[in-house]
């Protein structure tokens, strides 16, 4: 397993042989100019405290994706990458597990519930986190 280096190794599809660098993203046939996400890896959904007294986790892990000062294209272009109607789907990611080890996982990715709504006249979004949820080490 190769280990985290640098930011811009982390790759983005609907299967694992279609997946492409964050940073090489398309829109309209040009470069989104996506810049590459800061993650978070959390292992579990949350804990839970057993009678005994230890923690127990509890579901699969979450990965969070931070993006800052994203281009309106690169936006576009994430979202696109969902193809179902709905602002959530099936994606297969590259990203570090705990030990820093890039690993590739599939994972529901969820659109923000309160990203600027779709067609606001701005070029950037200062912020956009993109959540995975259910995610499973392929």
């Amino acid at each position: 397993m190769a280990q985290y280096t640098d930011y811009s190794d982390l790759t983005i599809g609907t299967t694992t042989g279609g997946m492409t660098a964050v940073t090489s993203l398309q829109y309209s046939g040009a470069n989104a100019g996506c810049p590459p996400p800061k993650t978070r890896f959390q292992q579990f959904v949350r804990t839970r405290k057993t009678a005994d007294g230890n923690l127990k986790g509890l579901g699969k892990p979450v990965i969070r994706w931070i993006l800052d000062h994203v281009p309106y294209n690169a936006v576009n272009a994430l979202r696109d990458l969902l193809t179902d109607p709905n602002p959530s789907g099936t994606m297969y990611i590259t990203n570090p597990d705990k030990d820093g080890n890039i690993q590739t996982w599939e994972c529901v990715m969820q659109w923000p519930a309160d990203a600027p709504a779709e067609y606001e006249a701005f070029d950037y979004w200062e912020r956009l986190v993109l959540t995975f949820e259910r995610c499973v080490q392929q």
